[in-house]
C-alpha cells in the first residue's frame, strides 16, 4: 500500500513539473556558470589582480621576518636562542666565525710602537703546528694605548703602557681556528 502511494506522488510530481525553487536553483547555477565563463574568457579584474598582488607582498614579507640571516658566510660558534624563543628584531642571536676572518691581537710597547705599520709582515706560529709557519699581516693598531691597571708615573713605567695591534692570518686551509694560541714575529717595516 505505502508503496502503491509513493509510485502515485511520483507520478503527480512528473505531471506537474518540477517546482518553482528548483527551477530557480537551476536558474541561478546556469547564471553562476555563464559568469564563471564571462571572467575566464576575459581574464581577472585589475582590482582583484592588485589584491592578489598585495597579499603576496604581504605573505613574503612576513615569511622574511621569521628568517634569520647572517651577514657572511660563517659558522655559528655560540647560538643564543632555543626553538621557540621570541626575537625582537636586528637581535643578535649568534656568534659567529669566519673561516677567512682569523686574526691574532698582540701587544706593543709604547717604546716600540714607531716600528709598526699598517700592512707590514709577520709570521706566526701556533701550539697544535709547532713546525709551521703561517702568513700574516698587521692590519689595525689601536690609536689609544692602554695601561696595566694601575697609574704610570714614571718614565720606567711607561714601558708598561701597550697598543692593540690586529694582525690578520692567512690560512687558506683553515687550519687556525680562533681561540688558538700563538706566537708572532713582525718583519722588518719597509
Amino acid at each position: 500500500m505505502a508503496t502503491a502511494q509513493n509510485a502515485k506522488h511520483k507520478l503527480d510530481e512528473l505531471q506537474q513539473g518540477y517546482r518553482p525553487e528548483e527551477i530557480a536553483a537551476a536558474e541561478a547555477r546556469y547564471q553562476q556558470t555563464v559568469a564563471t565563463l564571462d571572467k575566464l574568457q576575459r581574464g581577472n579584474r585589475r582590482e582583484d589582480v592588485d589584491a592578489a598582488k598585495a597579499a603576496l607582498s604581504y605573505d613574503e614579507a612576513r615569511f622574511r621576518e621569521r628568517e634569520v640571516v647572517a651577514p657572511s658566510a660563517a659558522t655559528v660558534e655560540v647560538l643564543d636562542v632555543r626553538p621557540g624563543d621570541l626575537v625582537a628584531p636586528n637581535t643578535p642571536i649568534a656568534t659567529l666565525l669566519e673561516a677567512d676572518q682569523i686574526y691574532i691581537r698582540i701587544y706593543i710597547p709604547e717604546t716600540e710602537i714607531g716600528h709598526v705599520k699598517v700592512g707590514q709582515k709577520a709570521d706566526v706560529r701556533v701550539d697544535s703546528f709547532p713546525n709551521k709557519v703561517f702568513e700574516g699581516q698587521v692590519e689595525q693598531i689601536n690609536q689609544q694605548a692602554e695601561f696595566l691597571p694601575r697609574n704610570v708615573q714614571t718614565r720606567e713605567e711607561r714601558v708598561h703602557q701597550v697598543f692593540g695591534v690586529k694582525v690578520r692570518i692567512i690560512d687558506p686551509a683553515g687550519q687556525v681556528l680562533a681561540g688558538m694560541a700563538a706566537d708572532v714575529k713582525l718583519k722588518a717595516a719597509s
